[in-house]
């Protein structure tokens, strides 16, 4: 009898339980989710080696590593960023693009000695996981290579300071989701 009067119990509560998950929050998967403790850590112990560029109109805040605004960009071509969108608890790797020479609508190929990585769309989840992928080549010792367009493949973070900025970036970002 103590049965029946428990389960009408559990399942009356589990249906007065509020919804913590918003619509924005259904649509991003947890890999680019941030989290406040995180956000705050980033604010308060990282961000001193970002510049920091707020976009009125989204609210999304960028970063952009002090050293990667010194170096030369047309070695690179881009410079990744973290774009911290604080608002819906969300963040991504971003690449900026440096002038002309590589357009976010090109389809864009790091070449490597045994296989190819290609963007294939410039959706924010799309560019996030492609840097994440190139991070995981360059720490991996692969010899990279960016092909652009109808353009030759050239070298591509060559620069043993560059690499190292590229890497803090990337685990800036890894802290920042929660993902080491």
């Amino acid at each position: 009898m103590r049965y029946f009067l428990i389960v009408p119990l559990l399942l009356t509560l589990a249906g007065c339980t509020p919804s913590s998950v918003n619509s924005q929050e259904a649509d991003t998967p947890k890999a680019y989710r941030t989290t406040q403790p995180s956000l705050l850590y980033f604010k308060n112990m990282r961000s001193a080696n970002y510049q920091q560029e707020e976009q009125k109109a989204t609210r999304i805040t960028s970063y952009t590593h002090n050293r990667l605004r010194d170096q030369h960009q047309d070695s690179l071509g881009f410079t990744p960023q973290i774009a911290s969108d604080w608002l819906n608890d969300r963040a991504f790797l971003i690449p900026q693009w440096a002038g002309n020479q590589v357009q976010p609508s090109m389809p864009l190929t790091i070449l490597y000695e045994t296989d190819s990585l290609v963007l294939a769309s410039p959706t924010p989840m799309a560019q996030t996981d492609w840097l994440l992928q190139v991070h995981e080549l360059m720490q991996a010792g692969e010899q990279l290579r960016l092909k652009t367009g109808q353009q030759d493949a050239i070298p591509f973070l060559q620069d043993p300071r560059l690499r190292s900025t590229f890497s803090t970036v990337v685990k800036d970002y890894l802290r920042l989701t929660e993902h080491q």
